[in-house]
């Protein structure tokens, strides 16, 4: 050393080696005789950080505890290596006598054992002889025990499982300070660390007592801790391996914690809870993860701080998302040191492993020259396929003198090592001028006895790079290189590579297959259902509302005037699809085949989509309150007044009975884009002074005489099931009884020249929803209404219940699949059910070349976070039978998914041919129906015992721009059924009075047949509920009938000549029918025969309700409710005939 400095600047650039015993020495404070014992409990750090960072006394430790540790090493070496006492030195390293990663496991046992401790095998390293790692013991253990016998330290005596002690080990951390063998550690003084308490919640975690080979591993089941407010608690789905859990096992980590622990640095799965002041990421989320310097990563859950969690990519699935983050950040750490340039050379050890086809795959995009080594001629033969030019097989040959003769003696540019031993000497020997050498085997330095640094004289230069130290002090740096490998993973830069996936109960296996080497690319291991976190309980937690109940629906959709013709329309297959019709406008001037042409002109490129049939016909007279009498049947808002209408009678509600019932307290709720407009027309509907959408949904309100909230909704695309979104929330919170969710969607050719403008809509009719090829959406035609009431008082109020919204959800986001699975994982966990027993998923899937995919892949997501089988659950769209609805297709398919629960089948998937490569059904929850087939109910054992549970289905709605709204639909099962479910002519004994009316005598004939069709399709139906319906669920109109029927075969007669010559009033089968002038309401005096005291004519003879019927028909005001059973109740009817010619 020259000083001054520049007395020595003539000998240029110099490296300076020092060596050091790794001790310091430094005075400490004297203690009182009052104080404790100093007591260590591990922390983030490891054993070695740990005690690097504490201060050693001057005098290390009384004399009689160095002897006592010394004597304790040299017994242990003695029976390990089987060599003489007298033939070892307390300074001569560990090496000398043949201590290496193998005998080191077995020699630290046996210290251990010795004196009571838990040491790691790397402080062999770390104090690397009898001297140096006596004094170490007595620095961090002052009060030993006395060393065993030394028949005691028998090889077979120093690997025992510690089972006493495991047994008692709970999840307390393991301190440092001295134990017996076989006792518990005791938890430490308040003042130092408190044990944390567990949560009640069990998962289960590979855990590793202390150092020792595969066979020691084993899975065990503990109680969660608590969460603190940063942290992010994961169901993992997946985890990898890496050679530092190798290494874990053996206690060669360099930083691995104290035993016990659980090893895994990466994982991914779902976020199941949240501490308090998180906000990266939600309940629901998909995500992978770093476990931090704690690590923990192999188990059904885990637990960490929120920074080191992240979106788990897009489209990868859990088995590949957690093969990438420690290998992808860790390469482009190095890359961002090693500034690889094109043309280089690179050097890339052990190439075919998860980090090495990292390496291969950002140095080919950096278009450098790459040499490869692997350790067998199949990984080498691998390499090659991925078109790398220079393979060097390490275990066969020399890599240094390959590099040497392969470039001619100029040495490569960059060297990237994950070899340990010599291979660290050799690879800096390969470096060119400038070279960079990047070693990533932190046990090969640490273990390397000297390393020779003097070839280094043309600007080389030496990094290490370790991921977790660089995370946990430079957490900035990691969030960077997360969003650089989602870069380069979305640019297809990089991918991962699974070797090989094992079953979290194969876990020794999948260690044994990773420290053979015969993996290519990542060893990962996926937890199976049985094995994963408690979801289900996670799920219990989340509050629970009450089911809403469907009481009444109705629909009107292209080739289909009512939901039965809509149902057959989708079970048999049919295509609505179909050109504009020549009533509607004309193609000249409209339509152009060229896409590019009609985008620039104006015009649109696409003729074809789902059409409603109209006749023209005047409004029915008794909408009059609210249609005017030249109001067009083409327009949505008498489409959507008709449909109400229709909804309600499916429900058996007029609307003094409804307003009755709810004291007007019904809510209605319109699912609309824009105001509503006549197809063709530019100008708006004015009914009343105003076009706008809420004063035309204020009329409605106003007619049927809804008081309760009444809102226009539009979202878009969302529209109508954010509608049934806000209905249910106000169902929940009382702002209303009953809701009519209602929405209606009509075109024109302003709309498709707008929407081909933004180039949205198809081209051609051949590819539709999730088709290869698909190039966008083709627009229907629809008006659709339910009838909503909270399921208890549906209940409670005898309605027809046809099914139940168990949770509903509603968002606006970024598009993105993290934005989209998140809101769907909540509504699942919001529905309270297992997520497995949802089997049908009914798509928004419009034909968008993004969307479909984005939908199916977040939705894959969310399934995928909760079950591992595969091809259980239906995934459909209505939209290419029928079209896209816009702001009504979140009732199209509402409707769809109800209709397929009541008749217990899967419609088929139109055109279920040629679909887009992301729909990758072998291995996806998911598949399609090519034909109609049965909906099984799922079994499921709870209790020790099977039962059956309902039908579930989610749906999904999209809105252009990031709207979204969802739905999670359950089959209602009515005990009763079984009890009521029995021939018509079985329910009250005698006659039943049928009555039926209509606006004029056509339709009257129309409902006459649409109840007989519908008697034929539904033999099993109570004449109670039957009459009862109609009498009291429909509002009597002008054209009257009625019939006085005794059973089943004699209704259906009747309706076979429902307009047969008026006989008697006191025939057997007599039939009535008349014209009411006038419909005001007249005089409640009983007909003649009735006896006037008798509120209920339970006892009537059959002439006593022929009068009855007669007078009915001649414009009677009849009390039905008094002349009901009282277990009579409304059924689902065929509604209003407003499209059937």
């Amino acid at each position: 050393i020259e000083a001054p400095a520049e007395a020595a600047h003539e000998l240029g650039q110099q490296i300076i080696v020092a060596i050091s015993d790794g001790l310091m020495q430094v005075q400490s404070e004297k203690k009182t005789p009052h104080e404790e014992p100093r007591v260590w409990m591990p922390s983030h750090k490891s054993h070695a950080a740990t005690v690097a960072s504490m201060p050693v006394p001057a005098k290390i430790a009384p004399k009689r505890h160095s002897d006592q540790a010394r004597t304790a090493i040299r017994a242990s070496i003695a029976q390990t290596l089987k060599v003489s006492e007298a033939d070892l030195e307390d300074d001569q390293p560990f090496s000398t006598y043949g201590i290496d990663s193998v005998t080191g496991v077995a020699l630290i046992n046996a210290i251990n054992l010795q004196l009571g401790l838990m040491l790691p095998t790397t402080v062999l390293f770390d104090h690397a002889t009898i001297a140096q790692l006596g004094a170490h013991i007595s620095a961090i253990s002052p009060a030993l025990e006395e060393p065993s016998s030394p028949a005691a330290l028998s090889v077979a005596a120093t690997l025992p499982r510690l089972e006493a002690s495991v047994e008692k080990i709970k999840i307390i951390p393991v301190g440092r300070g001295r134990r017996r063998h076989g006792e518990a550690i005791a938890a430490p003084p308040p003042a130092v660390q408190q044990s944390p308490q567990n949560t009640g919640s069990l998962y289960r975690r590979v855990w590793l007592e202390r150092p020792g080979t595969i066979d020691d591993l084993h899975i065990r089941e503990d109680h969660l801790p608590p969460l603190g407010a940063h942290d992010v608690r994961i169901a993992v789905r997946a985890f990898s391996l890496n050679f530092g859990d190798l290494l874990c096992v053996k206690g060669m980590y360099p930083t691995q914690p104290a035993y016990p622990f659980t090893p895994g640095f990466e994982a991914s799965g779902v976020v199941v809870a949240i501490g308090s002041k998180v906000s990266r990421v939600a309940v629901g989320d998909a995500v992978i993860a770093l476990a931090g310097s704690t690590l923990g990563a192999h188990a059904t859950a885990l637990t960490c701080a929120e920074t080191r969690v992240f979106a788990c990519p897009a489209g990868l699935s859990f088995e590949a998302a957690c093969a990438l983050p420690g290998v992808a950040l860790t390469m482009i750490e190095c890359f961002k040191k090693a500034q690889l340039k094109p043309g280089e050379r690179i050097l890339i050890q052990t190439a075919a492993g998860g980090v090495g086809l990292i390496a291969v795959q950002l140095a080919k995009h950096a278009g450098a020259d790459i040499y490869a080594t692997a350790g067998s001629e199949a990984k080498l033969d691998y390499l090659a396929s991925l078109g790398v030019p220079h393979r060097i097989n390490y275990q066969k040959e020399d890599f240094e003198a390959a590099i040497q003769r392969l470039t001619h003696g100029q040495g490569v540019d960059v060297v990237i090592n994950t070899l340990p031993g010599d291979a660290v000497q050799k690879g800096l020997n390969c470096l060119a001028p400038g070279g960079r050498y990047i070693e990533i085997a932190m046990t090969a330095l640490k273990s390397a006895r000297s390393i020779d640094l003097s070839g280094l004289t043309d600007n080389q230069v030496l990094y290490s790079v370790d991921l977790n130290k660089l995370s946990h002090g430079k957490p900035a740096i990691l969030q960077d290189s997360v969003l650089e490998m989602e870069r380069l993973l979305a640019e297809g830069v990089i991918s991962p590579t699974l070797g090989r996936t094992f079953n979290f109960n194969e876990i020794q296996n999948a260690y044994r297959w990773l420290q053979d080497r015969r993996n290519i690319g990542k060893v990962v291991v996926s937890i199976p259902e049985e094995d994963r976190f408690d979801a289900d309980k996670t799920i219990a937690l989340a509050p629970q509302l009450e089911p809403i109940a469907v009481i009444g629906m109705s629909g009107r959709f292209p080739a289909a005037p009512d939901v039965n013709a809509f149902w057959d329309n989708l079970s048999g297959n049919r295509d609505c699809i179909a050109e504009v019709p020549e009533n509607r406008w004309h193609l000249d001037g409209f339509f152009n085949s060229d896409r590019e042409e009609a985008i620039n002109k104006g015009m649109s490129y696409c003729k074809w989509g789902g059409f409603i049939e109209f006749d023209g016909r005047s409004p029915r007279s008794f909408l009059s309150g609210v249609l005017g009498d030249d109001e067009p049947d083409s327009t949505p808002y008498r489409l959507t007044v008709e449909s109400i209408w229709s909804a309600l009678e499916s429900s058996g509600y007029t609307r003094s009975a409804l307003k009755k019932s709810t004291q007007s307290r019904t809510g209605l709720y319109l699912g609309m884009i824009g105001e509503l407009r006549r197809p063709g027309s530019d100008a708006a509907v004015q009914p009343m002074s105003s076009g706008s959408s809420s004063a035309l949904v204020g009329h409605i309100s106003k007619f049927f005489n809804f008081t309760g909230p009444t809102i226009a909704v539009d979202t878009l695309s969302a529209s109508s099931a954010t509608s049934i979104h806000m209905a249910c929330l106000d169902l929940h919170y009382g702002n209303c009884s009953v809701a009519v969710v209602s929405g209606v969607m009509l075109l024109d050719e302003g709309l498709y020249r707008r929407v081909c403008k933004a180039n949205y809509m198809a081209s051609g009719t051949e590819r539709r929803s999730f088709a290869e090829g698909r190039d966008g959406a083709l627009f229907g035609e629809g008006a659709a209404t339910v009838v909503l009431k909270p399921l208890s008082q549906a209940i409670q109020d005898k309605d027809t219940i046809l099914a139940t919204i168990k949770s509903t959800t509603s968002q606006f986001g970024d598009g993105s699949v993290e934005t989209l699975s998140r809101a769907m994982s909540d509504n699942v966990l919001r529905a309270n059910v297992p997520p497995r027993t949802i089997t049908h998923v009914e798509c928004s899937a419009n034909g968008s070349p993004f969307g479909d995919e984005l939908e199916y892949v977040a939705t894959s997501r969310v399934f995928e976070a909760f079950t591992s089988d595969r091809n259980y659950c239906s995934i459909g769209s209505v939209k290419p039978n029928i079209g896209h609805l816009g702001p009504a297709s979140g009732m199209s398919q509402l409707l769809k998914v109800i209709m397929q629960m009541r008749h217990g089948k899967l419609a088929p998937f139109m055109n279920a041919t040629a679909f887009s490569p992301v729909l990758n059904q072998k291995s996806s929850p998911f598949f399609l129906c090519s034909e109609i087939r049965p909906w099984p109910r799922q079994r499921v054992t709870a209790e020790g015992a099977e039962h059956e549970v309902p039908r579930r289905a989610m749906i999904n709605s999209f809105g252009y721009g990031g709207f979204y709204a969802g739905a999670i639909v359950e089959e209602y099962i009515d005990q009763n059924d079984a009890l009521r479910s029995v021939h018509f002519s079985a329910g009250r004994p005698g006659p039943q009075v049928i009555v039926l009316s209509a606006d004029d005598k056509g339709d009257l004939k129309v409902k006459l047949n649409q109840l007989s069709q519908h008697l034929k399709g539904n033999p099993q139906v109570s004449m109670d509920d039957l009459a009862y319906t109609l009498q009291i669920g429909r509002e009597a109109m002008s054209y009257r009938w009625a019939t006085v029927a005794t059973g089943y075969d004699d209704l259906l007669d009747t309706l076979a000549d429902p307009f047969q010559e008026l006989r008697p009033a006191k025939t057997k089968n007599g039939v009535f029918f008349g014209c009411v002038a006038s419909l005001s309401p007249r005089c409640k005096q009983r007909p003649a025969g009735a006896d006037p005291q008798c509120p209920v004519w339970n006892d009537a003879d059959e002439s006593d309700l022929l009068n009855l019927a007669s007078w009915w028909v001649d414009g009677g005001d009849v009390p039905w409710n008094e002349c009901a059973p009282d277990d009579a109740r409304r059924i689902a009817l065929p509604a209003y005939p407003f499209a059937i010619p």
